[in-house]
């Protein structure tokens, strides 16, 4: 452990282990004590990985990383969260081997300002197979601004495609369409005005069918608080 000095106060450096919230794993960060509390203060790191519990079966691993400004989550974070199982293939690289997974892996990206998304966040469920990535899942693309979702946005599975875009206090707004990757021409689309479902569009076969339905009026926005990728940090470390 070293110090130095932030904001008149020592800056520490700590590397062990923590659990926050649900996740128990190997840490490495910055942390300031003030007359109040402790608080994360600069890069921060949090992982776990088990070989023996892989090579003697499976593994569920997560990585998440980014920094801290005086406890709160703030600028670039990445999220990595794993289920492997080994393969019996194994690969001799210089003087190590290493053993080839297949499994699932999940992975955020993007920046946080205040503690909240802010700006484009990218998220991804892959596939593994033999340590390469086989198939994307899912994927979606989502600008934030102070931790509500602005602008374009588009999301897909191995199937569908889903584009629309939000107001900037978060509503449905304009057309969303829905369309299978693999054919352009049958799609469905819903359209909104300010947050109200006005009406959905169906085209299949050549043939198109309209529905009016002033059915909801409810806000489409993300809800971060309880997405475990952008989930606010609560430590039960003691210093």
């Amino acid at each position: 452990m070293f110090l130095y000095h932030s904001y008149g106060q020592e800056k520490q450096q700590y590397n062990g282990p923590l659990e926050v919230g649900a996740y128990k794993g190997k840490a490495a960060y910055t942390y300031v004590v003030t007359e109040q509390d402790t608080l994360y203060d600069g890069a921060f790191q949090l992982q776990s990985s088990n070989l023996n519990a892989l090579l003697e079966e499976a593994d569920t691993s997560f990585l998440m990383e980014g920094r801290f400004y005086k406890g709160t989550p703030s600028g670039p974070w990445h999220f990595q969260f794993g289920e492997f199982q080994t393969e019996s293939e194994s690969k001799l690289v210089g003087y190590e081997y290493r053993v080839l997974v297949s499994g699932q892996q999940e992975e955020g990206r993007g920046a946080l300002s205040k503690g909240k998304p802010d700006g484009k966040w990218s998220y991804e469920v892959n596939r593994i197979k033999s340590s390469e990535v086989e198939t994307t899942l899912f994927s979606s693309v989502i600008n934030f601004k102070n931790g509500v979702p602005q602008q374009s946005f588009q999301m897909e599975n191995d199937s569908t495609v889903l584009v629309g875009r939000f107001l900037r206090n978060g509503l449905a707004h304009d057309e969303w369409t829905s369309y299978a990757s693999n054919d352009l021409e049958d799609t469905e689309n819903w359209i909104f005005d300010e947050g109200l479902l006005q009406e959905i569009n169906w085209t299949t076969d050549g043939i198109s069918k309209k529905n009016q339905c002033f059915c909801f009026a409810q806000r489409v926005q993300n809800d971060c608080s309880k997405s475990r990728i952008y989930r606010p940090f609560k430590s039960n470390h003691n210093f």
